[in-house]
């Protein structure tokens, strides 16, 4: 009988705390999707940016073709993450800390510039959070590299270490 008790605690304590993490995670301004499906299709590279407010999605092709025009890279992932390794010449500004990094990082971008934001993976929405950001601050140039730095870094091209 003590047992069978113990067990519909545990339960009873387990369906409480998913109610309560999905109850927060719908109203979280960073909350998730939890039925979204992750794309696996190209991402599309035709698209003019700025002109509806919206942020393009851009891939390897288009993103190496920008960092030859003195483009702005954008490191949305964690200090830690960033210090492990990065896209050379890319700034760290961690989305979720926000206030931090705005101080360090928004006096020097040019609201006429391209920025190029990106995270890890394509599932990492703090790229996608991230350009928001910058475009309700004015920011008119601003895409993600949605494949991330994970694909950067599948594709052999040269990675960064450390916090400079």
């Amino acid at each position: 009988m003590k047992i069978r008790s113990v067990l519909i605690q545990a339960v009873a304590v387990c369906g409480i705390s998913a109610a309560i993490a999905f109850t927060y995670n719908a109203f979280s301004d960073n909350g998730i999707n939890p039925f979204s499906k992750i794309a696996n299709g190209e991402i599309d590279e035709t698209s003019d940016n700025g002109v509806d407010g919206s942020i393009d999605l851009i891939g390897l092709k288009q993103f190496r073709t920008m960092s030859k025009e003195k483009s702005i890279f954008l490191d949305a992932r964690t200090e830690s993450d960033y210090r492990e390794g990065h896209i050379p010449g890319a700034i760290l500004f961690d989305y979720y800390q926000f206030g931090r990094f705005a101080d360090k990082v928004l006096p020097f971008l040019d609201p006429e510039s391209e920025i190029i934001v990106y995270c890890s993976s394509p599932v990492c929405d703090s790229s996608s959070f991230l350009a928001r950001e910058l475009l309700a601050l004015g920011y008119h140039n601003v895409y993600v590299y949605k494949e991330g730095f994970s694909n950067w870094e599948r594709e052999g091209l040269p990675v960064e270490k450390g916090l400079e």
